[in-house]
């Protein structure tokens, strides 16, 4: 009685660790195909971010643009003033010249005169400042399902298949013995 029983434990022990072997097998091919392009995918979605903002931003300059189109067509005296003494350097008789306050490097500032690219410029987004630099994840299996490593986990991929299936191949089916007895 203790034989049929240690046989059928060592049949299901056997069988059990045949079909761990294919599902190991399964799982570490699943996991070289899927994490590339797992990876490819968060990294074109952060550049999607980016050139959304980007776009965002030349909306905005457009529109600056557009209005003082607008404002020149309506011959406001600013505008055309702004745009004579940047281009013609022409300006009102006794009128001062519009200064900028710009800074330097070292944090100081140097006054310069208003230039309508200055007056109409939209500062393009920062990655780090307005858009959060793209970081890879770093984990181990993301880093060897990434490099020449995914050729190496494909090989013991194919052994795990290997061993499991010739083990499950291997041992009788109890239909068979069923059948033969």
């Amino acid at each position: 009685m203790s034989g049929r029983i240690t046989s059928w434990i060592g049949t299901m022990t056997s069988g059990a660790t045949a079909w761990l072997l294919v599902l190991s097998g399964l799982l570490v091919i699943a996991a070289v195909v899927l994490i590339p392009a797992w990876q490819s995918n968060d990294e074109l979605a952060w550049r999607l971010q980016v050139m959304r903002r980007q776009t965002l931003r030349l909306d905005h300059q457009k529109q600056a643009y557009h209005n003082f189109k607008v404002a020149l067509e309506r011959n406001e005296p600013a505008a055309v003033q702004q745009l004579a003494f940047h281009y013609l350097r022409l300006k009102p008789r006794g009128a001062e010249a519009i200064m900028l306050a710009r800074h330097r490097d070292d944090d100081t500032l140097m006054p310069q005169f208003v230039s309508v690219d200055d007056m109409l410029h939209v500062d393009p987004p920062k990655v780090g400042a307005d858009i959060r630099p793209y970081q890879p994840i770093g984990s181990r299996l993301f880093r060897y399902t990434a490099d020449h490593r995914r050729y190496v986990l494909l090989g013991i991929a194919a052994i795990c298949l290997y061993v499991g299936y010739s083990i499950v191949v291997r041992q009788p089916s109890k239909r068979g013995a069923e059948s033969a007895a």
